[in-house]
């Protein structure tokens, strides 16, 4: 029996933080570029899906309801519930020029990326009066995700092409560089901070060019990748932007995945209490 407890209780540790690792813990918002579709998903499941009245509606802002940004000029975006209904708002292109895959939110300003120019740009909450905040440009290759950080008012951005293909970073809003890390692959796309526990999520865009089904990864703000995700009936689908809902601040602390040595050593720790309180509830021997 002691046997079967040392090793169920470290089995069963693993289980549970697998468990917590499946997926987004928030309603992760996505955006399916010109196939005019949007989805929610959330830890391995895929809550709710609805389509848009136009396509390329890739930029999104996420609060009390969704607002999204056309592409391109000549497309436009609108507004949503959190379900998915349209509220009969839209929001007419901005620019002149550009390309928009992803936008983000402080429930202040929205901001989106620029693809084509290397520029950040802030509006207002309904997508118009544009102001750009800083231009990277695109010599060493182009970015495409964005995502707002509250617990320093920043923006991370993720890398599409070029050197900077498979780097996220984080900028203030001047532009300067605050940190960055690197992933495996290039194609960083719908680039989202869930509010529970502050961590980064992306879809490696890549899966959709070699026909799989599209892969989400969670990275902790210094690069550490902490779990995957794959949504088998999102198959096919050109998913670029992505948002939680904004307007969280003050993240707890981020939670690592456990190693296999704590597991075992937790599981450890468990089983010498249940053999130390055995051995002090045990009548002592006479004589």
């Amino acid at each position: 029996m002691k046997i079967l407890t040392f090793f169920a209780v470290p089995l069963l540790l693993a289980g549970s933080a697998a468990n917590l690792l499946a997926g987004p813990i928030s309603e992760y918002y996505l955006t399916v570029g010109q196939q005019n579709l949007f989805h929610v998903v959330q830890g391995s499941s895929v809550n709710r899906t609805w389509l848009g009245a136009t396509d390329w509606q890739s930029s999104l802002a996420v609060v009390n309801t969704v607002r999204t940004m056309g592409a391109f000029p000549g497309y436009s975006g609108q507004e949503f519930t959190l379900s998915g209904s349209p509220t009969g708002t839209t929001y007419p292109f901005p620019l002149t020029g550009g390309e928009f895959y992803d936008g983000t939110t402080d429930g202040v300003y929205n901001y989106a990326w620029d693809r084509a120019n290397g520029i950040a740009y802030r509006f207002d909450r309904g997508w118009a009066n544009p102001v750009v905040l800083f231009v990277l440009g695109t010599t060493d290759g182009a970015r495409l995700g964005i995502t707002h950080d509250p617990t320093n008012d920043s923006l991370w951005i993720s890398g599409w092409d070029g050197t900077v293909g498979n780097k996220i970073e984080n900028r203030a809003m001047n532009g300067a560089l605050l940190s960055s890390f690197y992933v495996a692959h290039d194609k960083n796309v719908a680039l989202a901070l869930d509010p529970v526990g502050g961590t980064l999520w992306l879809n490696d865009r890549n899966k959709l060019d070699s026909g799989l089904a599209p892969v989400f990864e969670q990275y902790s703000k210094t690069g550490t990748l902490l779990s995957t995700q794959s949504y088998p009936t999102l198959l096919g689908e050109n998913i670029l932007g992505g948002e939680f809902v904004a307007g969280m601040t003050g993240f707890p602390p981020e939670v690592p995945e456990p190693s296999a040595l704590a597991l075992w050593s937790c599981g450890g720790l468990i089983l010498f209490a249940i053999v130390r309180r055995r051995r002090l509830r045990s009548p002592r021997p006479v004589g």
